[in-house]
């Protein structure tokens, strides 16, 4: 059984390594031959040098690393490698990483579970768009491709094979099988050298939000100055793929494909806007400063994973969980009776 993972990068000096030997390490034995295909966009940070020291340290194993230099977005990136995977290889299934993050062990039991339950046209969540080799094929031969964007590209993707290559969209509630390395404005500060280079990326990455995660005109109304919010709208041509994907996916709980119940939960970024509304109050959700919701099923696991998740990727070793907000949702979510805010 052979796998293909594709994915594009750029100056991930610092984390490269980190994501592809975990992620090797978690699931190598499942496969006889895992590839993978990642598209450099020039990076000047080492990271390039990074990958010929992975490629060359793989070459006599069942890891193959196949690296494409060529300038794109995070999007174009994506689709350039996935392109040369699926045309080049012979393989069973595909799944795409970033690199700037980290895997844990039990990764692979999140990978078991899916394979063992996937079928031809139906792409999945819980590992990043997990597909056999014969549903990506229909991606090419429909010409849909990720978008030429920076930010909030795989929604607009998930929604495009959705709607016009007829892929059906499962999403494992197992969300914490890896976690980022780099987040948010540090992990955008990367890419550019000079402050302006900066700030017109982080517009151009607004502009990216807006197009994969408007919801409703609600949105732009609620906006402090509704001529800008408008324009910006405009701009964004109204696309609601976020919104409209999250309908659209159908959730599997851990116990429908084997995997124990109680130590799994679902992080809810990815949960419907329209759930999280029923779960607490609208004008709370609205203004609390956030790192996220998560919901729970255990909740003497999740405050351990929370703790242990400050101090390994934050560093905050301050950080006390007894000071973050708990409720007890059971009577609207079952499956899932604690969310965790903090």
């Amino acid at each position: 059984m052979k796998l293909g993972i594709y994915g594009t990068i750029y100056n991930n000096a610092d984390t490269v390594k980190t994501t592809i030997k975990t992620l090797v390490n978690s699931i190598e034995d499942l496969f006889d031959e895992i590839i993978f295909v990642i598209t450099d966009n020039y990076s000047d940070d080492g990271t390039y040098e990074k990958l010929l020291e992975l490629k060359k340290e793989y070459e006599n194993s069942k890891i193959k690393i196949e690296i494409i230099r060529e300038k794109s977005t995070r999007g174009k990136g994506r689709q350039i490698a996935m392109e040369y995977l699926i045309n080049n290889y012979d393989i069973d299934f595909v799944t795409y990483t970033d690199f700037d993050i980290t895997y844990y062990p039990f990764q692979r039991d999140i990978f078991k579970a899916i394979i063992d339950n996937i079928k031809d046209y139906e792409i999945w969540g819980g590992v990043a768009g997990l597909a056999t080799y014969k549903t990506y094929k229909r991606i090419l031969e429909r010409g849909i491709e990720w978008p030429d964007t920076n930010f909030y590209e795989d929604n607009t993707f998930f929604y495009l094979i959705s709607t016009k290559a007829k892929i059906l969209i499962k999403d494992l509630c197992t969300i914490g099988h890896s976690n980022a390395i780099v987040y948010n404005i540090n992990r955008e500060k990367r890419y550019a050298k000079t402050t302006l280079r900066w700030i017109k990326r982080y517009l151009k990455t607004q502009l990216d939000i807006l197009r994969s995660s408007l919801t409703i005109w609600r949105d732009i109304i609620n906006m402090k100055n509704i001529a800008f919010g408008r324009k910006i709208f405009n701009l964004a041509k109204g696309i609601n793929a976020h919104y409209l994907l999250e309908n659209m996916r159908i959730y599997i709980l851990p116990e429908e494909v084997g995997l124990p119940e109680n130590t799994f939960y679902r992080f809810s970024t990815y949960a419907p806007r329209m759930l999280l509304a029923k779960i607490i109050d609208d004008k709370k959700a609205k203004f609390i400063k956030t790192r996220g919701f998560h919901f729970f099923r255990d909740l003497k696991f999740a405050k351990k994973f929370i703790e242990d998740h400050e101090k390994a990727i934050y560093r905050n070793f301050d950080f006390d969980i007894n000071k973050v907000e708990i409720y007890k949702i059971s009577e609207i979510f079952e499956k899932v009776p604690y969310l965790i805010h903090y």
